[in-house]
């Protein structure tokens, strides 16, 4: 029965969340202009893609590793790391880049 209600509750969430996310894309909708909608449109696909690339499955690695050793934990920590700051340097790349902002 737990199951039940666990998976109940996430369905819920998650139901939850898209209709709060989809109430707020048309209110931002009414109020900006068709180019900054676009901007907009690309910036929330830009970080859907990067919280995929983020979330690189590290997390669950940790979680459900039986035996956490320090060196385990910080090679983990250090893959995290060059991935988001990896990440990070990409974007600021992006955002400086003059052929992109002609």
């Amino acid at each position: 029965m737990a199951l039940k209600r666990s998976i109940s509750w996430m369905g819920l969430c998650q139901a939850l969340s898209f209709l709060l996310q989809f109430a707020g894309s048309v209110v931002l909708a009414r109020h900006l202009t068709p180019q900054e909608m676009g901007i907009y449109a690309v910036a929330v696909a830009t970080v859907g893609l990067l919280s995929l690339a983020q979330q690189f499955g590290l997390q669950n690695f940790v979680v459900r590793q039986e035996n956490l050793t320090p060196t385990t934990l910080r090679t983990a920590f250090t893959i995290n790391l060059v991935i988001n700051g990896g990440l990070a340097l990409l974007i600021a790349a992006l955002a400086t880049s003059p052929w992109l902002w002609r």
